[in-house]
């Protein structure tokens, strides 16, 4: 175990992953000799993001054949979020764009996707990426609330979904 400024580095490889450099010694452990250090730096970036791009061909590809998962992964992907401090979430293998989450949640909620459902009827009543309507949020929320999802019921204001 080799000791590195961006965390540990086990068997030439870090713990932390991508962009970070990988250190390895010349020479057998143990032998004892002074050998320098080669220092290289590691491609793991270039691949996770090369990866993701696949990934998100693929999930293209069950969205259109109308798999509601695929599509709710998609526009859980474009859609814009905010982290603790309120800065934008930067986009993970896409720019976020609340109008292209809207419409892949609308194709996941007709699938039949809970989740797709009250995250559409989210983006209504806060007008993000579409008009805001309360009118069309509460639809969703019905509908969210009707494939028996707890949180679409209690943003339509009605409780519990029947039989929970």
């Amino acid at each position: 175990m080799a000791a590195h400024p961006l965390g540990v580095i086990i068997g030439g490889v870090s713990c932390l992953g991508v962009g970070a450099a990988v250190m390895t010694v010349a020479g057998s452990p143990g032998a004892g000799t002074d050998a320098p250090a080669v220092e290289a730096e590691a491609p793991a970036e270039a691949y996770y993001i090369e990866d993701r791009y696949k990934q998100l061909d693929a999930l293209r590809l069950e969205c259109a054949k109308g798999a509601g998962e695929a599509c709710y992964e998609l526009g859980h992907a474009y859609e814009t979020r905010e982290d603790l401090w309120g800065q934008q979430v930067r986009g993970d293998g896409v720019k976020r764009d609340d109008r292209k989450a809207a419409r892949y949640f609308r194709m996941a909620c007709d699938a039949g996707k809970k989740d797709a459902c009250r995250s559409l009827g989210r983006m209504y009543e806060a007008g993000k990426g579409v008009m805001k309507d309360s009118a069309e949020a509460a639809r969703y929320y019905h509908k969210a609330c009707g494939l028996r999802d707890a949180g679409g019921c209690q943003d339509l204001g009605g409780g519990a979904p029947a039989g929970k």
